[in-house]
């Protein structure tokens, strides 16, 4: 249940994620630029070191050579995350909005993908699978997704928020999601540890601190089901504040099926996971 930020803010002022993490795969939270640091299940490690004295975090733009005199003109080349260290950086972005004052969806990037299969997830995916759920948790992946802009998921996951921000239903994350998310923001730069204080800060979710209850139940839960310790206390911040679903993508807390709904987004892209009653309900 963790997740990975490679998000970085291009010339428009949006963020943008620097690496795509690996289906099916938790992302890490090294937000290096390298699409391989995204990949594995394991919780967020550190990131290596990069061997690039001066490494800046936004992505570098492609430019196209110029056109011949009375060629026609051509599009403008697409912005793209490239593995290899840009040579400057962007300093003509716009200052991150407030989360407060604006909707989720101005603190995540808006990558090529944002149509087709995303957009159709957006209306009928995450909604449908969390009908009849009142207070629902999210674990760090789903988070990564919205930050970075990794379609089709960060539809998902927009939308969720979009929901919360409006009062339909209420979204709670662990302190220990939040850590996570600012761990890679963090070595990013100043700029990316501001959106995940906005997300956080924001009215659509709410962040629940590890209490000793908290902690008791993650002990039960590692030592009855095999979790990782940050997994379980992610889990049991879930339980212990009363959510009835849990969104994530990590195939190992399926094995907390019976205590709480957990929804796969992966499973949603795939269309195998069908929506589920709150347990007991």
């Amino acid at each position: 249940m963790s997740g990975a930020t490679g998000i970085s803010r291009g010339p428009s002022g949006s963020a943008r994620c620097s690496c795509t993490p690996t289906r099916g795969s938790r992302p890490s939270s090294g937000w290096s630029g390298s699409p391989s640091s995204c990949s594995g299940s394991s919780r967020p490690t550190s990131a290596a070191p990069s061997v690039h004295k001066r490494r800046s975090p936004v992505c570098s733009r492609r430019v196209a050579p110029p056109a011949p005199p009375g060629a026609a003109s051509s599009p403008p080349s697409r912005v793209s995350a490239s593995p290899t260290p840009p040579t400057a950086s962007s300093s003509t972005g716009s200052p991150p909005r407030s989360a407060g004052s604006s909707t989720p969806s101005a603190l995540r990037s808006h990558g090529p993908n944002r149509e087709g299969k995303g957009r159709e997830l957006r209306k009928t995916g995450l909604a449908r699978a969390l009908r009849g759920h009142d207070r629902v948790a999210v674990d760090t992946a789903p988070l990564v997704y919205f930050l970075g802009g990794h379609a089709p998921r960060d539809a998902l996951v927009d939308d969720l928020l979009a929901r919360a921000a409006a009062g339909e239903l209420e979204v709670v994350a662990s302190v220990v999601t939040e850590a996570e998310l600012l761990v890679g923001a963090l070595r990013a730069g100043s700029r990316e540890a501001a959106l995940v204080g906005q997300l956080f800060d924001g009215p659509a979710v709410r962040v629940v601190p590890v209490s000793r209850q908290v902690a008791r139940r993650a002990a039960e839960l590692r030592a009855g089901h095999g979790l990782r310790m940050v997994d379980a206390v992610v889990a049991a911040t879930a339980l212990e504040e009363g959510c009835t679903a849990l969104v994530g993508n990590d195939r190992a807390s399926r094995r907390l099926v019976g205590q709480i709904s957990y929804v796969h987004l992966d499973d949603l892209v795939d269309g195998s996971q069908e929506p589920g009653p709150p347990p007991g309900g």
